[in-house]
């Protein structure tokens, strides 16, 4: 996009992006964690998109989270965004989702790889 006098090319981006906005459905769904861990293992739901920190928290942060889960307190919610080709990304939840990964055996916590590595049972 060439600059333009007076912010044209400002408002042109706005006008693209407004245009764009358009094509955003949300939907809130009720899906729990052994359903996202099947979607996980069956490539439906990619955990590691470029724009993901490294699964970071320790395992205190860890084991409160998982008790958090056993107790059915209320947890905030994990947000994907669905791509043309009905593949599912993570945006936000990363921690929570590794976390119970890792308590199920199903990923290798480590804090020196980005997200580890995922186990077949």
């Amino acid at each position: 996009m060439a600059i333009k006098e007076g912010g044209g090319a400002i408002i042109d981006l706005i006008k693209a992006v407004d245009l764009q906005l358009k094509n955003v459905h949300t939907q809130s769904l009720d899906i729990s964690f052994n359903e996202l861990t099947d979607m996980v293992e069956h490539g439906e739901l990619d955990i590691r998109p470029d724009y993901q920190r490294l699964f970071q928290w320790s395992e205190g942060a860890r084991s409160r989270f998982i008790e958090s889960l056993l107790l059915e307190m209320p947890v905030p919610p994990i947000y994907v965004v669905e791509e043309e080709d009905n593949k599912k990304l993570l945006i936000d939840g990363l921690q929570r989702l590794s976390s119970y990964l890792h308590f199920r055996g199903r990923l290798e916590a480590s804090r020196f790889c980005r997200i580890a590595t995922f186990f077949r049972s």
